[in-house]
């Protein structure tokens, strides 16, 4: 049976053919059935209905159909390969990432200046802190039921359209802890998929006691954890949900607390044979898929 929350926000729509549609999915989904991404295509239909927009009276509904996902996402593997290289910071990205990682710099992320900080930076970062919340990167126990989700849609969707810089950056200032815990997730998310070779020097670049598969995987699960008991209302309020990030963040501080620091002496006599440009020119280099 379809939940009373999603019955309340379908109730609002005028397009029954839409509404049908979404029970349909929800049915599905309470049988077993992994609809979401379905379900996800009629969010942006949804919102312009709620929002009154007056394009749905000159264009069918069904060319709204969009799905956020992964490769809707900013490209970060230059910032991560600077990393790797300890490179000077060269974008706000760059910056926000550095001070994500416990064992890059240190883990009190601030903001650069707004001065110092581009608009595509803003609202990359605002993008992904977008999918995370919706849970859209990857395959999450637990995502926001469909009343909130439809308020988180609808909330970054116009902030992303209609909000200025200025208000981008207050948005970020104002929820650090949600955009580490966003940062972080989508750095983990984009190494395993895109980055494998990266990933796996991580740990030794870094000097870190564990695997990477290990580290991330408990990464991985503290953050699922705060996914789940920050976004199983109904009630969007950002306060609660940074509060709960907070928490997050300070698990994810104890699991590295053991780690090693990077020792330069260390790193100058490992990579004497292998030269900072040879490391540079390997990690450029493409990849084959195949042999042949």
């Amino acid at each position: 049976m379809v939940r009373h929350s999603t019955a309340d926000t379908l109730h609002s729509l005028r397009n029954k053919e839409v509404c049908n549609i979404i029970n349909d999915l929800h049915r599905r989904i309470n049988n077993g059935e992994d609809t979401q991404v379905e379900i996800d295509r009629y969010l942006l239909y949804i919102h312009l209905e709620i929002s009154g927009c007056p394009l749905l009276k000159l264009v069918l509904w069904i060319f709204f159909a969009h799905v956020p996902s992964l490769r809707h996402m900013p490209d970060i593997g230059k910032e991560i390969r600077e990393m790797l290289m300890f490179m000077p910071t060269q974008t706000s990205i760059h910056r926000v990432l550095q001070y994500n990682m416990p064992y890059i710099k240190h883990n009190r992320l601030h903001l650069p200046s707004f001065e110092d900080i581009t608009a595509p930076d803003l609202t990359n970062m605002i993008r992904v802190v977008m999918a995370c919340c919706l849970g859209v990167l990857c395959a999450h126990t637990k995502r926001p039921v469909f009343e909130l989700r439809v308020k988180l849609y609808s909330f970054f969707h116009e902030l992303l359209a209609r909000g200025s810089s200025a208000d981008h950056y207050v948005f970020c200032v104002s929820n650090l802890c949600l955009l580490r815990v966003a940062m972080i997730e989508y750095f983990i998310i984009f190494m395993h998929k895109y980055m494998p070779a990266e990933k796996q020097v991580t740990c030794q670049r870094f000097e870190l006691n564990n695997t990477t598969g290990a580290l991330f995987h408990s990464f991985c699960t503290i953050f699922d954890v705060f996914w789940q008991t920050a976004l199983q209302v109904t009630e969007l309020d950002f306060a609660n949900i940074n509060a709960r990030a907070h928490i997050g963040i300070e698990k994810y501080n104890r699991v590295t607390k053991g780690k090693n620091r990077p020792s330069n002496s260390n790193l100058q006599q490992r990579t004497v044979v292998h030269s900072t440009e040879t490391l540079r020119l390997a990690i450029n280099t493409a990849i084959f898929a195949h042999p042949l």
